[in-house]
């Protein structure tokens, strides 16, 4: 690829990114409280258990799969996703499967 099309193709990439982080953030928003509700906790106890539970997958987690589902998407000097990273790609593929499972 000619330095111009990455250049092109990062740029989309990044805006594609914020847009989405936008839209995730709301979904978040609306999120955490309808699991508090359905398990009877609270917004602040969901958050951290998906913290948690993504501190154990990176730690104890395979690496191949790790790489398969995130691969590059990671910010390298946090070594691992946000909440809303992990659960963004996560879905991401999850819409990716269903759709080669629909075809």
């Amino acid at each position: 690829m000619e330095k111009e099309d990455l250049e092109e193709l990062n740029k989309k990439q990044e805006m594609y990114r914020h847009s989405m982080s936008h839209i995730l953030a709301k979904a978040i928003k609306e999120l955490y409280p309808n699991v508090a509700t359905k398990h009877k906790t609270t917004v602040a106890k969901v958050e951290r258990s998906i913290r948690h539970a993504i501190e154990v997958c990176w730690l104890k987690g395979r690496i191949d799969v790790l790489e398969d589902t995130f691969g590059y998407t990671i910010s390298p000097e946090r070594g691992k996703p946000t909440n809303s990273e992990f659960i963004a790609m996560v879905a991401d593929k999850m819409r990716m499967k269903m759709r080669l499972l629909n075809k």
